[in-house]
């Protein structure tokens, strides 16, 4: 049985639950957990429409839920009831705010004609409202439901009280040499609890379930524990910043797994180890902030932050016994020990830093200043009158109501027409001087404000920006860094933008070495796509794009121009990523028929990629994932929804 919240619109109308958008993708969602929807009673805990279409609220869950979705369960008696949703699930789990922390964990709900097992999860018109933070998790959810139903014996692996899975012992120690009665296990899982300034608090140690201790990070005890864990495999969740806290006590880890890194390579939505501990081991968990006041983990009982502390071992520990067994089973732990190896690579870059050159960063932001102000004159005397350009407001009434320039199709969600620059480039600028002066503005502002500030201001009393790097942020399995700044976005297209990179240095005696790979994406197309004549251009040592553009333009390698070549770059890429003839003919700045058809000779002379793309889309339609030719997997559940 599936529960929503409250009917719709359509819903109303119709006088049957989920017949509008969310339920065309509840059938889709249903189809990929191996279910028909006439195989599942549907409904909501609410019948009646709440005024304005707003969510119900838990007053009125309970008095519409307790009247009729209670005698539709009795009616039903169902073996599993999936709630989409807080409301619904609310009205069963009425202690949780949200779904981050039960979403995908079965437990057993009793009523006094039976038990039944919930399985709370996200709305399918999450998927509406935010399709591109939704998506992942509204698809997984009804993944794993389809998981939970095929497995046999699953339901009594996973639905258990939630607090009695494991009896634990946490405890605090005051020497580690007779702790364990015997040598410690192969496998441990270590993790750190730090102060508000970064100082380590404890080091908490897990070896087996339900076993935990909690270290005060004395010498001596800092001492005694890397004698313990010498030659054995320690486990982390997100192992950088725990290896960052162990080097400053003195303590070298030899070899490590990263159950954060193993969730990602698995494709999980959320890799937070609370959402997975309760998801995977059935342990309950609250976030740092909710066990003490100020995040600070003095501010509570000594016995309340033992518990917490040792809780994350714990659970560190159990999940990478289950993520091992998964990853061989999927095929990936090449995968995954490719992006584990390559960790101390990144824990080297984030402790180096990259060094700065203070004084170049003080000039330029006194000149940055006199321009930026300078460019804001020029808008104001466009203007006539004093107003902010950075204000997108007081910017639209300028130039659309003011100055009468022509008014974009686009608005932002506060309903005001965009000012952004791919519109304003757009426009003549000899007609409507106001819109180049406002991107001008707004460009040498954002290298103020984004970059020439920020960077010194990030840098530590070494003088180096120590940025985080984040292997688990993108799909793909690229890199990217922040916290304090994204050092692999700095700009480099202008010669301003030159000059900021020009403030990173390096020390005495080194140099800087800025290495990039030749059409590195058309490579891999090629290799991919195994196109005859895209390989040739390769074997033959012929520039990619400045032929493909020869070949368009019908002229000459020598004869073709840098606009023609970044026309040609632009629509390479294109071709290769899906991009519209709308899409491509923004890149390449050309009317949307010569992009057409320059995308359709694309492909009639290299009829490989279209190939290529036709199969990658049967196998992800199939599968619900596509495959790297490094093995790594990436789900696409958009293609359900076409």
């Amino acid at each position: 049985m599936v529960l929503g919240e409250a009917p719709g619109q359509m819903e109303d109308k119709i006088g049957r639950p989920f017949t509008g958008e969310a339920g065309h993708d509840l059938d889709a969602l249903l189809r990929y957990a191996g279910l028909n929807r006439t195989d599942v009673a549907v409904s909501n805990v609410c019948h009646c429409r709440p005024r304005g279409n707003r969510t119900p609220t838990p007053a009125e869950v309970m008095f519409c839920a307790s009247r009729w979705a209670e005698a539709e369960l009795e009616a039903v008696h169902p073996e599993i009831v999936v709630t989409v949703g807080v409301p619904s699930t609310q009205y069963f789990l009425p202690e949780i705010a949200s779904l981050d922390r039960v979403a995908r964990v079965p437990t057993t709900i009793t009523r006094p004609w039976g038990d039944f097992v919930l399985f709370p999860t996200y709305h399918p018109a999450a998927m509406l409202y935010s399709p591109e933070s939704m998506s992942h998790p509204v698809w997984w959810g009804f993944k794993r439901l389809g998981e939970f139903l095929k497995s046999d014996g699953l339901m009594d692996k996973l639905v258990v009280p939630m607090d009695n899975l494991v009896v634990h012992s946490y405890r605090t120690v005051e020497g580690l040499e007779p702790l364990f009665g015997g040598p410690l296990p192969e496998i441990i899982a270590i993790d750190t609890e730090s102060l508000p300034d970064g100082t380590p608090y404890c080091v908490t140690l897990s070896w087996a379930p339900g076993q935990a201790v909690f270290i005060p990070t004395t010498p001596d005890l800092m001492r005694d524990l890397q004698a313990a864990i010498r030659g054995r495999t320690v486990v982390f969740h997100n192992a950088l910043h725990d290896l960052l806290v162990l080097e400053s006590l003195g303590v070298q880890v030899e070899r490590f797994d990263d159950t954060m890194v193993m969730g990602f390579v698995l494709c999980e939505p959320a890799l937070g180890l609370k959402l997975l501990a309760a998801s995977y081991c059935g342990l309950p968990m609250k976030e740092f902030k909710e066990v003490f006041p100020k995040e600070d983990i003095r501010n509570a009982p000594v016995p309340t932050g033992v518990e917490y502390a040792c809780r994350d071992a714990d659970a560190t520990r159990q999940l990478y016994m289950l993520f091992k067994t998964a990853l061989r089973d999927q095929g990936v732990w090449e995968v995954y020990e490719t992006d584990r190896d390559c960790l101390p690579t990144a824990l080297e870059m984030m402790r180096n830093g990259m060094l700065i050159d203070r004084a170049h960063f003080a000039h330029l932001e006194v000149t940055m200043v006199a321009r930026v102000e300078e460019a804001r004159q020029e808008c104001i005397r466009l203007a006539w009158h004093e107003y902010n350009p950075n204000a997108s407001a007081q910017a639209a009434r300028v130039m659309y109501t003011e100055l009468h320039l022509p008014k974009p199709k686009k608005h932002g969600k506060s309903g005001i027409p965009t000012t952004e620059k791919p519109y304003l480039e757009t426009l003549d600028p000899d007609l409507y001087p106001i819109a180049p002066a406002q991107v001008e503005f707004r460009r040498l502002s954002k290298l103020l404000t984004t970059y020439i500030r920020p960077i010194p201001a990030a840098a530590g009393p070494d003088d180096r920006v120590h940025t985080q790097i984040k292997p688990t942020s993108a799909g793909t399995g690229r890199w990217a860094t922040g916290d304090p700044l994204n050092l692999q976005n700095q700009p480099v297209r202008d010669e301003e933008g030159r000059e900021v990179r020009d403030g990173f240095v390096a020390p005495p005696g080194w140099k800087l070495v800025e290495v990039d790979k030749s059409q590195i994406e058309m490579r891999t197309g090629a290799h991919i796509s195994r196109d005859p004549g895209l390989i040739r251009l390769f074997l033959e040592g012929r520039a990619k794009h400045r032929a493909v553009a020869a070949w368009e333009y019908g002229i000459s390698q020598d004869d073709v121009t840098s606009e023609q070549r970044r026309r040609a770059k632009s629509m390479d890429f294109g071709a290769f990523y899906g991009l519209s003839a709308i899409g491509a003919s923004r890149n390449a700045k050309q009317t949307e028929e010569w992009a057409q058809e320059f995308l359709d000779n694309f492909m009639r002379q290299f009829p490989g990629i279209p190939t290529y793309s036709r199969r990658a889309i049967q196998f992800a339609t199939k599968n619900g994932y596509i495959v790297s030719p490094s093995g790594r997997k990436r789900y696409i559940f958009d293609v359900y929804s076409q």
